[in-house]
């Protein structure tokens, strides 16, 4: 065996991968090498002894026994009987264990194995095991349930995907925020909608300029200062005459750009509204609800306090300054425990955003409820977050920095993809607990009623891009998908959440079982529902258990793409993965496929143009007829708009996520607008209320 196959083995990489040609593709020897090296040189130092042998974190199903097998030799047992051994339960009760001899079919003698009842509660627990009066916490221990069952069997439910900044109302400052998905989801909810599904929110950065990509944050556990609605708080209320009328000063300009088909500007709505709070905070209006403020912080421990203090930093520093990368000035170090005294007020003032946001984005859930939504808003979680973020320095001993994540060429994206984003280490997940991970699903599961999981790939394997080379070269990295997933499950249990994984692309079959096991939708897209013969489904034919669209925000709005807009678009950038002919013919055939498809089905229109109305009606009748559980339509298709959301494989070339919502001749939609749409009122009347 050679050293680079062995360490392919430890690691579980692969000598290549099935692509979505269903052809083998072997790595390169470059790309794998550094993989190696690069997983080797973060391989976490606490995971090379461990007490007994025991795993770092055991995440098991709830009511089956379980045991923990110890490496010791037979020798060694009657001392490790003698050693008290407990589980701390979440709720701090103890629950003592015992050590039991078990036969393993792949050993020939009995081992000695912790027992772990089946009684143990769903929850986040810990192994400890006290001998000759020293103390190890042993072993993370998570009790989850088997499957995820949130909505009663056999019930199907629909609603409305949103770009939400890209909807305003008279009140936005020029982008959508919470009291405009407020409104969304209310009016929806009167419609019959059963959810809302929007981008992602998470935390940005702390300084301007702003990054425009939803799905490039800096931090995956905290919320969008862009998402907050000034006016909605009730600090905003009880403020001062005068702190009031300066916020309404900072509003007006912004107020002024609602009904504009301009590009959005995120940076100069991210300055108003620190401004905005910063002016609150000044008012002492964090005082306003303290005892809750408090209760947050404490509840959200150091994780709140470090991702505080790097907004801090950030701002007297800048993102990519060395002194935050460079040497040991992490949050636990002598340098960040001065800078947190030093900037003590700013981390308060950044903690209090983080109360505001999240607790005026559980007001917008519950209204979503009260107004008769079974599920309400559905959260987007990316994939990952930029090289300096306030995740990769607040968790650097789990990040691998050599490396980036994105994804192998496939029918949607022919280049492949790198989404610049450090990937976590599966291991130094594992032996963190998975906590990271856990706060993070928790905090969109607590302001919300489900979980979009972008690329849900990557809680199975990652493409790993050595950095400097193309998406190309990537490797595909295994990571632990059963915990993480139970871990998901747990988490959605507890909040009464939905979970909807993006399986599109290049996916395994595997992938699909272990969802459907778990309780987990997939996701369909009406215009790639072709099987493994070329052929578009039937609708009828087409999986259940997913959350199914005509579209993604990767493609042009529906009435666009049945023009074949997304061609002329592509080849004007430049990023044609073949010849504008092969490229339009391909877009023909897929046309000519739901045309005959709907015509099949008796729903396709006879008379009339490429993008009509009658069409984008019509492509969401043919999904209607499909047996999938959840279905979204787009507020996009509800106007007809034409302009993409976004254009993947373009960077400055396209003004991706910065596109206001519009109608077919690019005049900008507010919300009554869009309630007052000839076009939404036929889906109501033809798809909803019809079939």
């Amino acid at each position: 065996m050679t050293h680079q196959h062995a360490a392919s083995q430890k690691w579980g990489l692969t000598a290549g991968y099935r692509g979505a040609d269903h052809t083998w593709h072997p790595y390169s020897a470059v790309s794998l090498k550094a993989v190696e090296t690069a997983l080797g040189t973060h391989l976490p130092a606490s995971s090379q002894q461990r007490f007994a042998g025991l795993p770092a974190t055991a995440v098991v199903e709830e009511e089956k026994l379980h045991y923990l097998t110890l490496a010791a030799a037979q020798t060694e047992w009657d001392l490790l009987q003698l050693a008290d051994w407990e589980v701390h339960l979440e709720d701090s009760s103890r629950i003592p264990l015992r050590l039991v001899t078990i036969e393993l079919p792949e050993k020939i003698d009995p081992v000695l194995a912790v027992e772990l009842p089946a009684a143990l509660p769903q929850g986040y627990h810990r192994l400890v095991v006290t001998s000759a009066d020293v103390t190890y916490r042993a072993t993370h221990i998570i009790v989850t349930p088997a499957h995820l069952h949130v909505l009663p069997d056999q019930q199907n439910v629909w609603g409305l995907t949103a770009q939400i900044y890209a909807l305003r109302g008279d009140q936005s400052w020029s982008m959508g925020d919470s009291h405009d998905l407020k409104e969304l989801c209310q009016w929806a909810a009167q419609q019959g909608a059963d959810f809302v599904s929007i981008n992602p929110i998470h935390a940005g950065s702390p300084v301007t300029p702003v990054e425009n990509s939803p799905y490039l944050p800096r931090s995956r556990r905290y919320l969008s200062v862009l998402m907050l609605s000034i006016e909605d708080l009730p600090e905003y209320h009880s403020a001062s005459a005068e702190c009031r009328a300066a916020i309404d000063t900072l509003a007006a300009p912004l107020k002024a750009r609602n009904h504009s088909p301009e590009l959005l500007d995120r940076s100069a709505v991210h300055t108003a509204k620190i401004a905005a709070l910063e002016l609150l905070f000044g008012d002492s209006m964090y005082t306003l609800r303290l005892d809750l403020f408090e209760e947050f912080c404490q509840r959200e421990g150091s994780q709140l306090r470090d991702y505080a203090l790097w907004c801090a930093l950030v701002e007297e520093y800048g993102e990519d300054h060395p002194i935050l990368w460079e040497g040991d000035h992490g949050p636990s170090s002598a340098w960040a425990v001065e800078k947190s005294v030093e900037h003590a007020k700013r981390l308060k003032f950044h903690q209090w955003v983080q109360f505001l946001l999240t607790e005026q984005l559980r007001d917008v859930q519950r209204a979503a409820k009260a107004a008769g939504m079974s599920i309400g808003i559905v959260h987007d979680l990316a994939v990952g977050v930029g090289l300096h973020s306030a995740d990769v320095w607040s968790l650097s001993s789990l990040m691998v920095p050599e490396v980036t994540v994105g994804a192998p060429p496939d029918a949607y994206n022919q280049l492949g993809q790198n989404w610049n984003q450090p990937p976590w280490h599966p291991q130094s997940l594992q032996e963190a607990g998975y906590a990271p991970f856990v706060q993070m699903i928790r905090k969109l599961c607590e302001t919300g009623g489900g979980v979009r999981i972008d690329h849900i790939l990557g809680l199975f394997r990652l493409w790993w891009i050595p950095r400097g080379m193309p998406p190309t070269a990537g490797v595909y990295v295994p990571f632990p998908y059963d915990d993480l997933l139970r871990i998901v499950i747990l988490e959605a249990n507890r909040h009464g959440c939905v979970i909807i994984g993006e399986d599109l692309g290049t996916v395994e079959d595997y992938v699909r079982e272990a969802l459907s096991h778990y309780g987990i939708w997939g996701t369909s897209v009406l215009w790639y529902e072709y099987d493994d013969n070329g052929q578009l489904r039937v609708p009828d034919t087409i999986r259940r258990d997913c959350m199914m669209t005509v579209s993604t925000h990767d493609m042009p709005p529906v009435s666009a793409y049945l023009a074949g807009k997304q061609v002329d678009l592509r080849d004007s950038l430049g990023i044609l993965g073949q010849s504008r002919e092969a490229e339009w013919q391909d877009y023909l055939r897929n046309r000519a496929d739901i045309v005959e498809m709907g015509t099949r089905m008796g729903v396709w229109p006879s008379d009339t143009f490429p993008g009509s109305d009658a069409e984008v009606l019509a492509i969401h009748q043919l999904m209607w007829l499909a047996p999938a559980t959840a279905k979204a339509i787009a507020l996009v298709d509800i106007v007809a708009d034409q302009r993409s959301e976004n254009v993947p494989g373009t960077d400055t070339e396209y003004p991706n996520w910065l596109v206001p919502l519009c109608d077919r001749d690019g005049h900008a939609v507010s919300l009554q607008q869009v309630q007052e749409s000839p076009l939404w009122t036929a889906l109501k009347r033809d798809v909803m209320d019809n079939i």
